[in-house]
Formats: C-alpha cells, sequence, structure tokens
C-alpha cells in the first residue's frame, strides 16, 4: 500500500495506529519525505486482502492524506482533505 500525505508526525502516528487497533504487528515501512509532502510504502503481506482493504478506506479517510493506493491500483474515492480547495 502506497498513501500520499502531507509531511506529518501526527498522521504517521495515525496510520500505525489503524493496526494497532486491530491489534496487528506494524507493517514494514518506508517513509519519504520531500518538503510538505510525504509518501509512505507499507508492506502488507501478512495482513489479509480483506482487511488491507479496509485500513486503506480508513487511511484514505485521514486528514492531511490524498491518495491511497494498494498494488498501484488507487482507491474509488479520494480523502476529503484532497477534495478541498488548495
Amino acid at each position: 500500500m502506497t498513501v500520499e500525505a502531507d509531511s506529518s508526525a501526527d498522521l504517521l502516528c495515525r496510520m500505525i495506529g489503524l493496526f494497532a487497533q486491530r491489534d496487528l504487528a506494524a507493517p514494514g515501512m518506508a517513509v519519504a519525505i520531500a518538503g510538505r509532502q510525504m509518501t509512505v510504502t507499507l508492506d502488507l503481506a501478512s495482513v489479509d486482502a480483506r482487511a488491507a482493504s479496509q485500513l486503506a478506506e480508513k487511511m484514505a479517510r485521514c486528514i492531511g492524506v490524498a491518495a491511497v493506493t494498494i498494488d498501484g491500483v488507487p482507491l474509488a474515492y479520494l480523502a476529503p482533505a484532497a477534495l478541498a480547495p488548495a
């Protein structure tokens, strides 16, 4: 899963918290920051497809998230923050 979002330590903690709420171990994660934007890549090999989809939808709803893709396929909708005018 790849998440494009505003660069924010708080947002990163919320993403990890979504796994903790489901009692899942934190996934392999890579974070790249470029200015005010962050790209988070999560390795969900140990998470079943349904749970991964639900986690992706919850992440997409987080304020500051612009896009979420699973295996390169974007979710069918954008997070509310991505719809707001810049």
